[in-house]
């Protein structure tokens, strides 16, 4: 009983709680993801048709839209799961089992960017791109302000308090109705650190993000992400982030040309039969 008072209590003052501008928000969230070229290495766990399988990635990160990763199979996956994609200017750029280059534009699962913005306007493109936001939203918000009587406070109708992980995090997003088949999409920002705790896209791929840690030149990078993805669930191990020179041999890594020529023998090489990871590389990386 004293729980659910407190519950009750705790409900108006959710509501009326002072939301800070979105774009503050947003612009300290991006100045916790670093500066320059890193190198992150991750494991990514599947467990399918109560099987475990490794896949260990590395990224080569310049910002959210400016990245290149490598995937590999390990164990039974080894020799089998060889995937090299860039990524450029809002598209992805990849070899397909004929190896000839590929361009997809197609950024509704795309998760990682989220992580690595450097500039809210960066995070702000994105968050309209997945469809948690529209530009409307940000457009009524802007004129409400302007309308308003010497300047008064205008709390932003597309952010919220939200708890993640039992801590209190800015909800930007349509919160769920109870009422609603599938939950709303939205990213849920960590309200003292600023770190991204949630992200829900529009079909329904869910992450959250643990274990912060801080790296050379300002990152903060989770150690554990957790991906609901088509009904089963992904896990992210952060093995090891290091600093790379932003040398013009590691700039040309990023260019999307670059695949076929150093990497020919990174064709696209996916294991028949695991449906979870086909899905994965194919619409969530």
């Amino acid at each position: 009983m004293k729980l659910m008072i407190l519950l009750i209590c705790l409900i108006p003052t959710f509501a009326m709680a002072y939301i800070p501008e979105p774009d503050m928000i947003l612009e300290k969230t991006a100045d916790k993801h670093g500066r320059g070229l890193y190198l992150i290495d991750q494991d990514v766990i599947f467990i399918d048709n109560n099987v475990s399988y490794t896949v260990h990635e590395q990224w080569i990160i310049d910002d959210g839209y400016n990245a290149r990763m490598r995937a590999q199979g390990k164990k039974q996956l080894q020799d089998r799961l060889d995937i090299t994609i860039i990524y450029n200017d809002k598209k992805k750029y990849y070899l397909d089992a004929s190896g000839n280059l590929k361009a997809d534009n197609n950024y509704t699962s795309w998760i990682e960017p989220f992580f690595h913005f450097r500039s809210k306007d960066g995070l702000k493109s994105h968050l309209l791109n997945t469809k948690i936001l529209s530009a409307s939203d940000f457009n009524q918000y802007e004129q409400l302000k302007n309308s308003a009587k010497d300047k008064a406070y205008v709390k932003p109708g597309f952010v919220n308090l939200a708890r993640v992980n039992g801590s209190i995090s800015w909800a930007f997003g349509t919160p769920t109705p109870l009422s609603a088949e599938s939950a709303y999409p939205g990213l849920w920002i960590e309200q003292d650190g600023f770190h991204i705790d949630k992200v829900r896209l529009s079909d329904g791929t869910e992450v959250t993000a643990t274990d912060y840690s801080r790296y050379s030149n300002g990152l903060y990078f989770p150690k554990i992400r957790r991906i609901k993805f088509k009904d089963s669930m992904v896990e992210i191990h952060t093995k090891e982030v290091r600093t790379m020179s932003s040398s013009s041999s590691n700039k040309k890594l990023l260019r999307p040309n670059d695949i076929g020529k150093e990497d020919k023998d990174r064709w696209l090489k996916m294991p028949s039969d695991s449906s979870l990871i086909i899905d994965f590389y194919t619409y969530a990386r």
